[in-house]
């Protein structure tokens, strides 16, 4: 019984070194360079925001050196600020200066019929056929919120011209670590968002299409490593 017990530790020990040795890239959402977490107020000029969920899809990640590009083989990722594990996308790169990754689905993507795994419904990202996916969702209650219980709901998805809102993210990588922390600013979207006239936008649409041409630039590294 020792022995099957010793083993057992050794195995459990032996795992945890390995996965803290995997390269990766972290997703870290902040708000105004403070880390986010659900459920917590936040002020900023004088309002205050609580996030309740923020999930978005990650695609087509690759990272690009001078002599070498990695591509990942796992094609969609969903992060989920609820999941910690979720943040970590996995790497095999050995250096790059060059970091470049989808916010959402491409349309085969959209109408492959693929619903499992993070494309699985129950995840809560799939509207329906002819709609598809939500790419970034964020959802809470602020101040700002012309909603009588104050909330907010900013589902962005739709993959057919003029409404998708696919963006492509290119993040250039002066100082490589294998393990790369790439920051998600919502300080810079909150000001930016229609708390006056439409705090819930559930639809693809143009207001879905204006919000999202404005998530490529809430990704950055960390102060210290730009």
């Amino acid at each position: 019984m020792q022995q099957i017990i010793f083993v057992c530790i050794f195995v459990y020990f032996s795992g945890v070194s390995f996965s803290q040795k995997e390269k990766s890239v972290q997703f870290v959402p902040v708000f105004n360079g403070q880390k986010v977490e659900l459920n917590k107020k936040y002020e900023s000029d004088g309002n205050w925001f609580q996030f309740e969920s923020l999930r978005f899809y990650i695609s087509a990640v690759s990272i690009s050196g001078e002599k070498s590009t990695w591509k990942d083989p796992q094609s969609v990722h969903l992060i989920d600020l609820e999941d910690s594990l979720s943040l970590f996308i996995s790497h095999e790169a050995k250096n790059g200066n060059r970091l470049n990754f989808n916010i959402g689905l491409d349309s085969s993507t959209n109408v492959s019929g693929i619903m499992d795994g993070d494309l699985d419904p129950i995840k809560g990202m799939y509207w329906a056929w002819n709609t598809g996916y939500i790419h970034f969702k964020l959802e809470g209650f602020s101040s700002e919120s012309i909603l009588p219980n104050k909330s907010f709901e900013f589902h962005l998805g739709g993959y057919v011209f003029p409404n998708a809102t696919i963006q492509a993210v290119e993040i250039s990588v002066d100082k490589w670590k294998d393990n790369l922390v790439v920051e998600l600013e919502l300080g810079k979207l909150i000001p930016n968002l229609p708390w006056q006239s439409t705090p819930s936008i559930l639809i693809p649409g143009k207001d879905a299409v204006k919000i999202s041409k404005l998530l490529p630039t809430l990704f950055q590294l960390p102060s210290d490593e730009k």
